[in-house]
């Protein structure tokens, strides 16, 4: 599942730089992990943002619009998220769900 796959990626790049902290050359591989699980999450979100407000799924055209410009995905997510109706009911449970899914059966890395 693609939410596990980001979270995923999250983990072990915090694992990582856990492990090798800053100084040890372990900087290029928690920078790769880290950016890619949160381009994965936040594309996630704004998936679940359009089909929540229209019924339907963002396009993968629509989704490569975006590229890897963490930036621009973080000022997109921040404005589907605040033209959402019940926007803070909304967020409140997609974030429990997400813990909820995030706490079920996960393991530590370290």
């Amino acid at each position: 599942m693609e939410i596990d796959n980001s979270i995923y990626l999250i983990e072990v790049a915090l694992a990582t730089l856990q492990k090798y902290g800053e100084s040890q050359g372990g900087n290029f591989l928690f920078m790769l992990l880290m950016s890619t699980g949160l381009e994965r999450l936040m594309k996630i979100i704004m998936n679940l943002s359009e089909y929540k407000e229209s019924n339907r799924f963002l396009s993968s055209s629509e989704l490569k619009n975006y590229g890897h410009d963490l930036i621009e995905l973080r000022d997109a997510v921040f404005n589907m998220l605040t033209t959402l109706s019940s926007c803070t009911d909304t967020l409140q449970q997609e974030f429990r769900n997400l813990i909820t899914h995030c706490s079920r059966n996960r393991k530590p890395l370290c």
